[in-house]
Order: C-alpha cells, then structure tokens, then sequence
C-alpha cells in the first residue's frame, strides 16, 4: 500500500490537507520555540537552534503520543440488530467509519481498540 493510501485511511483526510496541517503544526511550534529564546535573550544561533529542537522535538512527541493510541486500533465489520439499542450506543462511542440500514439491522465499519470491539460483540451475544 502505498503512503499516501496509508494516510488516506488512518484520517480519512486527503493527504495534501493532512500534509499542510502536520506542516502548519511544525512551524506553530518552530515560533514557540523561537519565541523564548528571544523572552530569554539569545542570540540568532540561540534562537535558531531552540527553534528547530522544539519544532522537530514537538512533532516527535505529537507522533510517539498518536502511535501509542492507534497502535492498537482495528477496524472491523459489525451487524447490529435493532432491537439491541445499547449496542448501538456502544458503537457511537468509538470512531464509526460508515453504517447503513439493512433488513438484519445496522451494518457499522468502525476503528476501535480490540478490547472495545470484544465488548460491543459481547453485547451482541
């Protein structure tokens, strides 16, 4: 799969749009940083130097923190009979992808934690 697909399906977002809000990130943090060292009185080279740290620094948090929470998540199928309104409440509670209406019930696509999923199928007996 290539890595634009890839992003496709972990946002859902185009990659161009995902691309300029990870670089707009980046540089709100470069300013950040850039900032206090100017509030501490630093040269240039200071400044520079706290810049790219906290802007490389900020975006290797923002991934370690986003990886720790998707590195668990699947994205499954799930039927869910009408008459099992609280499993439907469950479902709304984690990222649904697409639901439609059939005759058997609500037919989900959803990404949750595996733990979460074996609760909702618990639900569904």
């Amino acid at each position: 799969m290539s890595l634009i697909a890839q992003l496709e399906t972990v946002t859902g977002l185009e990659a161009s749009v995902e691309r300029t809000l990870d670089l707009v990130g980046v540089f709100v943090f470069a300013v950040s940083g850039s900032l206090l060292a100017v509030r501490k009185g630093y040269d240039v080279v200071g400044v520079v130097a706290l810049g790219l740290v906290t802007a490389l620094g900020g975006g290797v948090m923002r991934d370690a923190i986003l990886g720790a929470f998707e590195a668990d998540m699947i994205e499954v199928d799930l039927v869910v009979p009408y008459d099992a309104g609280g499993a439907i409440g469950e479902v709304h509670k984690v990222h649904v992808i697409s639901e439609s209406y059939e005759g058997d019930g609500v037919h989900y696509r959803v990404r949750a934690a595996a733990s979460t999923i074996e609760r909702i199928r618990a639900m569904l007996g």
